[in-house]
């Protein structure tokens, strides 16, 4: 199973174990680049024969990803716990879970 990681986080062991059991034997390619398309991601996907997508992504892209015609892969993202240290301006992330995004809407008003 190929793991595209479109995401400028370095993979952490807890979340390669945590890909492990979710597909068993697993290749993570990791893409450190800023997309300026859905379908730029497409060719990324393509390119590496990529059969699962792990992306942090601007919302509006994550939308255009799943737009008719768009998905081609399932698009995972990981799940970090936020933790403040107390009277230090300083917050870690702890990684917690994957979840598989199956839908996105975006509804905008003008101002």
């Amino acid at each position: 199973m190929k793991i595209l990681r479109l995401t400028r986080h370095k993979v952490t062991e807890a979340q390669i174990n945590e890909l492990h059991r979710i597909y068993g034997d697993i290749e993570i390619i990791q893409i450190s680049e800023n997309v300026p398309t859905a379908a730029r991601i497409q060719e990324l996907i393509a390119e590496h024969s990529a059969d699962v997508l792990e992306a942090v992504l601007p919302l509006t892209l994550i939308a255009d990803y799943f737009k008719p015609g768009g998905i081609t892969v399932p698009l995972i993202r990981a799940v970090m716990d936020r933790h403040v240290a107390t009277g230090e301006d300083r917050t870690t992330f702890t990684f917690s879970h994957y979840e598989r995004i199956l839908k996105v809407e975006v509804h905008t008003e003008r101002l």
